[in-house]
């Protein structure tokens, strides 16, 4: 029989983003499929650690910059040699291209997975840090042997970046209709809004960090249009910096009363499953995971057609609807659809792209055709 494929996963930590879920999703599913798996952390914290897949063997630096983990990560590829090296986001892969490069390991074939819409990659002409910083990353995905992007438009973007001399760019879909998705929706949801008793109207749910990216301020304009008589509330999910201003919003538009920022969710698929619709007002993305869990939770979806990935999540006009990015009244318009009833849940088949056994099979296929070329 032939010998495993060793397959080492690169993360700064487990913080509880999208990307660190995702990876220990593929890390879980890797093992499975028969392959060697090893999670590489720089720092081992996070809310996520505790979900860690049980019995898989971990590494930690303990170096809280990533870095510092150039050297501990060079060494370890020095003496382990994978035979494939997994990382995502764009700082993270930068060290790892470093400890590679430093390591002198030609064994190991590196895969870098970039999850976000490159527009912030792009400098502004009059700024150095930045057209340095540009460039570097440039470097970094020109050390890859494969990288793989989440969605088709943001491959386009990553070629366009790097220019001549990149390596092969692949489109992968993230795994994110699992069956823990549709275990955690049965559970009941925390929010009383969202609960059989406290149920008075349509129930919009929105969930992110709260920055500029996902855009909430033209969610919450786009609410007050909203005629009052509907008696609609909205919840928005998540913590970040704006909070405070997003509060203060509300108390502007005068809908604080029927506007609610409950803060992280633990269970955030039980609450959208409860939801009237499912709204996504972001200015960009890369593949907006909770889009695609929602429409596989039966929920009417709403999405601004900001780059990259919502409008190849939703490619028909009867699977929810697409508004130009920060376009308030567009916005309210397809709200006051789901009000009247007229925007329904996407069939399944939307979403069977994105399925965990389909989109991990094709990273089984990408590491067994680069563990072949080792």
């Amino acid at each position: 029989m032939p010998e495993p494929i060793n397959v080492t996963i690169a993360l700064k930590n487990l913080e509880g983003g999208g990307a660190e879920k995702i990876m220990l999703t593929l890390a879980e599913g890797l093992a499975d499929a028969g392959f060697q798996v090893e999670l590489v952390l720089f720092q081992k914290q996070g809310e996520l650690v505790n979900q860690i897949p049980q019995g898989m063997p971990v590494v930690s630096f303990e170096k809280s910059q990533a870095r510092h983990a150039i050297v501990p990560l060079a060494r370890y590829l020095s003496v382990r040699r994978p035979d494939v090296l997994l990382t995502t986001l764009r700082h993270t892969a930068l060290t790892v291209a470093l400890a590679r490069k430093l390591a002198r390991s030609p064994v190991t074939k590196l895969i870098i997975r970039e999850a976000n819409h490159l527009g912030s990659a792009k400098p502004e002409p009059a700024l150095f840090n930045e057209k340095v910083k540009s460039a570097l990353q440039r470097w970094a995905y020109r050390q890859a042997n494969l990288l793989v992007a989440v969605s088709k438009d943001l491959a386009a973007e990553i070629r366009e970046f790097i220019g001549r001399d990149a390596p092969q760019v692949v489109t992968r879909y993230n795994p994110v209709v699992t069956h823990e998705l549709f275990e955690a929706a049965k559970q009941a949801p925390q929010h009383e809004w969202l609960s059989t008793g406290g149920r008075q109207g349509p129930v919009f749910v929105a969930a992110g960090r709260l920055v500029e990216q996902k855009d909430f301020s033209t969610l919450l304009h786009a609410f007050a249009l909203l005629p009052r008589r509907h008696r609609s509330r909205l919840i928005l999910f998540g913590e970040g910096r704006l909070r405070k201003e997003l509060s203060t919003l509300a108390q502007t538009l005068g809908i604080d009363d029927c506007v609610s920022f409950p803060g992280f969710s633990h269970n955030l698929p039980a609450e959208i499953s409860r939801a009237s619709a499912f709204v996504l007002s972001s200015r960009w993305e890369g593949l907006p995971g909770v889009l695609i869990q929602a429409m596989a939770l039966g929920v009417p979806v709403i999405s601004t057609d900001c780059p990259t990935g919502p409008r190849e999540v939703i490619m028909r006009k009867e699977w929810g609807a697409l508004v130009p990015v920060g376009d308030a009244a567009a916005l309210a318009h397809s709200m006051e659809r789901v009000v009247r009833g007229e925007l329904q849940p996407a069939p399944m088949q939307a979403v069977e792209p994105f399925r965990e056994t389909v989109a991990l099979q094709a990273y089984v296929e990408d590491i067994q055709a680069l563990a072949g070329n080792a």
